[in-house]
């Protein structure tokens, strides 16, 4: 994302605000999780958890919060540059989408294999070494 949004500010003036909203939201991202880590080791450290048993809880209760409010987003009327058919989530839209573009059901995959591998490595590392 870094390295796309610069190379495009650099062709294209007006993607130049654009560039930096996202190299922004990256680096905070970036904070966020390292103090996920962190915190995870604190809380952590008086137990031994097997690294898989943790990021399964952590994707179940990711799954719960989403099941609330998936419902309550798709209720919600907007305009701008967050909605979907004037709601702030349409799923039935993203349902046609997947059934008419298979590449995105693979696209879909591996983005939930490569987070999976992520959080399994940092919680390993964070288990075997320590998060900062």
């Amino acid at each position: 994302m870094g390295l796309v949004g610069i190379m495009a500010a650099k062709k294209d003036a007006s993607a130049n605000e654009t560039s930096i909203l996202g190299i922004c939201l990256l680096l905070l991202a970036q904070c966020f999780t390292g103090s996920q880590f962190i915190a995870e080791e604190k809380l952590f450290s008086g137990y031994t958890l097997d690294p898989l048993y943790v990021i399964g809880f952590e994707g179940f209760w990711g799954c719960c919060v989403f099941a609330i409010l998936l419902p309550i987003f798709q209720q919600i009327e907007c305009t701008g540059q967050l909605c979907h058919g004037g709601k702030l989530e349409d799923s039935l839209q993203a349902i046609k989408d997947f059934q008419n573009n298979p590449i995105l059901i693979a696209q879909s995959l591996t983005n939930i294999i490569t987070i999976a591998g992520f959080n399994v490595t940092g919680v390993m590392i964070t288990k075997n070494a320590s998060a900062a």
